[in-house]
């Protein structure tokens, strides 16, 4: 991160020279670019807070785009380049799929054979009067058991197998 001088401002010519240095010095050359969803280049703005002033959005949300935190911001992807360097076109974007994160568990026997098998920790937990945390907790080995109950996730094969990878 670039540190920014400072200095006490005084009424002599030296010290206004020396201040304008300074300031000539920090002007960004940067500027801050939005392209449509299709990659082509929309509008150049000089800063994120001028682009956020003309299109009446948050300023920290396209800060969050052009750090790479978030992929679109108001319809828009946003980009920092030098003045010189500026592209028409990037990559368009795409949509990432939205991933499940439920995961198909298993309640089982001390054997750890199959009992039943369900989509979600969620419905495990609502069909068994389980806490859902507390099965949790047992599928990353925290507990052994939960109310008694044993679960574990079910492998790659077992899910190919109960035909559940479409569900």
């Amino acid at each position: 991160m670039r540190k920014i001088p400072t200095c006490r401002i005084s009424h002599d010519a030296d010290a206004r020279g020396y201040i304008d240095i300074i300031m000539s010095r920090c002007k960004s050359h940067t500027k801050v670019v939005a392209y449509r969803l299709d990659g082509t280049l929309y509008r150049i703005f000089n800063t994120a807070k001028e682009a956020s002033i003309e299109l009446g959005a948050y300023q920290r949300t396209i800060d969050k785009c052009i750090r790479g935190d978030n992929d679109t911001a108001f319809s828009y992807m946003w980009r920092r380049y030098e003045e010189g360097s500026i592209p028409s076109n990037i990559t368009p974007y795409q949509k990432q799929e939205i991933k499940s994160f439920n995961k198909p568990i298993a309640l089982v026997d001390d054997n750890g054979d199959i009992i039943h098998y369900y989509l979600s920790i969620k419905k495990a937990s609502l069909d068994n009067d389980v806490d859902p945390h507390s099965i949790r907790d047992v599928l990353k080995g925290k507990y052994k058991s939960a109310k008694g109950k044993k679960y574990r996730y079910l492998t790659e094969d077992e899910i190919r197998n109960l035909n559940l990878k479409n569900k």
